[in-house]
C-alpha cells in the first residue's frame, strides 16, 4: 500500500502556511506542530502510520520556516501569533477541532492554542516541552531546573543558558549558525546518549561572550547522525536553512513579555480538561523531563494526563519512530476508538 503525502497551501491576508497532508479527507484531523530548528519533514515517520490508521495528518512549516511566511520582527514570532496560524489552518480544513500534537517550541504553541482555545482540541499530545502554565519562557522553566546538575553560582540559567543568549545576541547566534549550515545541521541532530544522563547539557555553557562558537568549533569532525536523520532529510534540512537561515527559527526564543501576557489570558485558569498525553525523552538534556521538576506543573494543570517515556535524545520522533508511534497509537486507541472508527494497529501495519 502507497500512502500519498500531498504538499499544500493555505493562505489569509495575514499569512501563508505551507503543509504536508495524507490520509482520509474524513479521517478524524491529527495536526503535527514542529520545534526549533526542524520543519514538516520532521513528521515523516508519523504521517505514513497515521495516515493508514485512517486520520487526516497534517504537518505545517512553522512562520520562518520553508515556504510559509517568514517575518522580520520578534514579536511576529509570538505564541499568539503561532496559535493563529494553526488556527486558520483548520478552518482552511473545514473543520472545528482535531487531535494536535508538538515538538520543541511546536509542543509550546499547541499547549498555548490548548489553553486559550479547548473548542478547538479533541486531544492534544505533546513531546519533550511539557505544560508550563506561566507561559514559554525563561521566567517559567530556570526555577524547575535541578540544582544538583546546575549549581546556581555556574549556572544561573541552569541548561537554559543557550536561551538567554538567543536573548542577549540573537544577530551573534544567527550569523553562527548560518556560516556552516552542513555542520549547524550535523551538530544540532544528534541521538540521545545514556552515558550523559544526569550531566550538565552543553547547552548550559552557550554564554557570553563566546557564545555558539566553541562547541561549534569542537565539533567540526561530525559526521551525520545516521539514528536521527537519513541523507534525504538531512539534505532537505540543509537546503531549507542555506535558503532561509536560522533567523526566522531563532526568533521563536523571544517575546518573554508577550508569551507570559498570553498565558495570563488563558481559559478555565489554564487548566487542560481536555485528554493529554506527554511524551518524555529519557536522554534529552536540555528538556530534562525526567531529571528534574520540569514536568510538574503540568501534572498539576492536567487531569486527564497519560505519559509515556522514550529511550531516546531530544529529537525522539525522528530517533526512535517505532516507540514515539506506538505510544501515541496507544493514546489514540484507547481515547478515541469509541467515538471515531479506527483502523487498528495491526490491520494498518500489514497494509503498508
Amino acid at each position: 500500500m502507497t500512502l500519498q503525502v500531498t504538499e499544500r497551501v493555505v493562505a489569509t491576508a495575514r499569512h501563508m502556511t505551507s503543509y504536508l497532508e495524507a490520509g482520509p479527507a474524513d479521517g478524524v484531523p491529527l495536526i503535527f506542530v514542529h520545534g526549533w530548528p526542524e520543519l514538516a519533514i520532521s513528521w515523516r515517520h508519523q504521517l505514513p502510520v497515521f495516515a493508514a490508521l485512517g486520520y487526516r495528518v497534517i504537518a505545517p512549516d512553522m512562520r520562518g520556516y520553508g515556504r510559509s511566511s517568514a517575518y522580520d520582527r520578534f514579536e511576529d514570532y509570538s505564541m499568539e501569533e503561532c496559535v493563529r496560524d494553526m488556527l486558520e489552518l483548520l478552518k482552511a480544513l473545514g473543520r472545528d477541532q482535531a487531535v494536535w500534537v508538538g515538538h520543541d517550541v511546536g509542543a509550546a504553541v499547541v499547549w498555548a492554542l490548548a489553553s486559550h482555545h479547548p473548542e478547538a482540541c479533541i486531544a492534544v499530545a505533546n513531546l519533550c516541552v511539557p505544560y508550563l502554565p506561566g507561559g514559554f519562557t525563561l521566567a517559567s522553566v530556570v526555577p524547575l531546573v535541578n540544582r544538583e546538575i546546575y549549581p546556581q553560582d555556574r549556572f544561573p540559567q541552569g541548561q537554559w543558558a543557550y536561551w538567554n543568549y538567543h536573548l542577549e545576541a540573537h544577530e551573534t547566534v544567527t550569523a553562527a549558525l548560518d556560516a556552516d549550515v552542513e555542520h549547524s545541521v550535523r551538530l544540532i541532530f544528534r541521538r540521545g546518549d545514556a552515558a550523559h544522563f544526569g550531566a550538565a547539557s552543553p547547552a548550559g555553557l552557550i554564554k557570553a561572550p563566546a557564545g555558539w562558537q566553541p562547541l561549534l568549533d569542537a565539533t567540526r569532525g561530525f559526521e551525520r547522525d545516521e539514528a536521527v536523520l537519513d541523507e534525504a532529510a538531512y539534505w532537505a534540512f540543509v537546503s531549507n536553512f542555506k535558503r532561509h537561515g536560522f533567523a526566522g527559527a531563532n526568533k521563536y526564543y523571544h517575546n518573554q513579555d508577550l508569551n507570559a501576557e498570553y498565558a495570563g489570558r488563558a481559559v478555565r485558569g489554564g487548566r487542560l480538561e481536555m485528554p493529554v498525553c506527554f511524551i518524555h525523552a529519557v536522554y534529552d538534556m536540555s528538556c530534562a523531563t525526567i531529571s528534574s521538576d520540569l514536568a510538574r506543573p503540568m501534572r498539576e494543570y492536567c487531569p486527564d494526563l497519560e505519559e509515556h517515556v522514550v529511550e531516546a535524545g531530544h529529537w525522539v520522533q525522528q530517533e526512535k519512530p517505532v516507540e514515539v508511534n506506538a505510544a501515541l497509537a496507544h493514546w489514540l486507541g484507547a481515547r478515541l476508538s469509541q467515538t471515531w472508527r479506527i483502523k487498528s494497529v495491526a490491520t494498518a501495519v500489514a497494509g503498508l
